[in-house]
């Protein structure tokens, strides 16, 4: 196992930086499969399991073509068997999530992970390792790519992933990755669907939006995502709790400090407040 952990971290570093021909090189050599097989010949060695998914993180990183060939591979099921085996290890689990995020940017990876438990793990990682910023904010960054697909939006719901988002908002406020990540998830699950609204407004997520949005007032993505969260809340049923926390100056303070990214969407949601 020695040869097999050294063998991936020399792949990791390989591919780490932002040559596309080098992960090329290395998926064409073979590279995934060989990372993808010492992950199922060794699933009780956390050290494999963690730099196993880094690596296809890495490889996957900006490059269609290796998230198409991970997923043939067997790569999507090999990192949601490490996030299994591995409850405990919240670095196979961070790893686990941001590689699942990665591949989830391909339309079929998405369905594929929506049907392999890969939502559920991704879930529960987030109850176990609460108190982690890095994996809170990669695992809501997998949800929220993978929310763009319907199926997957039912089943992040159903799995009480609203709860999940919501909490770790508020548990890591001053990580401006998490409120991000969690803005964007929470838009693509209140968009066009009234009971997902409810449940986000009944979780007290217009509440963590809001203090997103005071809490970053400087972060343009931070703005950015919050704009867009709101906008998909503003409904009739929302407004009211929406002026009693004081929505309309924050939109107006994101739209004269970040026009370009925020202006539209704010303007939408003052016209009804």
């Amino acid at each position: 196992s020695d040869v097999q952990l050294n063998g991936i971290s020399v792949l990791t570093n390989l591919v780490g930086g932002n040559d596309g021909l080098v992960r090329e090189k290395v998926a064409t050599a073979g590279g995934i499969d060989s990372i993808v097989i010492s992950m199922v010949m060794h699933p009780e060695d956390p050290d494999i399991q963690e730099n196993g998914c880094k690596a296809l993180r890495n490889l996957c990183t900006n490059d269609d073509n290796n998230k198409v060939l991970t997923e043939q591979k067997g790569g999507i099921d090999a990192i949601i068997s490490a996030m299994q085996v591995h409850r405990g290890e919240a670095r196979v689990q961070m790893e686990g999530c941001w590689a699942l995020s990665n591949l989830s940017v391909n339309p079929n990876n998405k369905i594929i992970i929506g049907d392999s438990m890969g939502i559920d793990v991704i879930i529960r990682a987030m109850w176990v390792h609460m108190e982690n910023p890095s994996l809170q904010e990669w695992a809501c960054r997998a949800l929220w790519t993978l929310s763009v697909n319907q199926d997957n939006k039912a089943k992040i719901v159903s799995m009480d992933g609203v709860t999940a988002i919501i909490s770790a908002m508020k548990g890591h406020l001053d990580n401006p990755g998490v409120q991000e990540k969690a803005c964007g998830c929470l838009a693509n699950l209140a968009a066009n669907n009234d009971d997902n609204k409810l449940r986000i407004a009944e979780g007290e997520g217009i509440d963590s939006i809001v203090m997103a949005m005071v809490v970053h007032a400087d972060n343009q993505s931070v703005q950015e995502k919050a704009c867009g969260a709101l906008r998909k809340m503003a409904t009739e049923p929302f407004l009211n709790t929406m002026r009693a926390h004081g929505v309309g100056p924050l939109l107006e303070a994101a739209a004269q400090r970040f026009p370009a990214s925020c202006s539209n969407k704010a303007s939408f949601v003052l016209q009804y407040l």
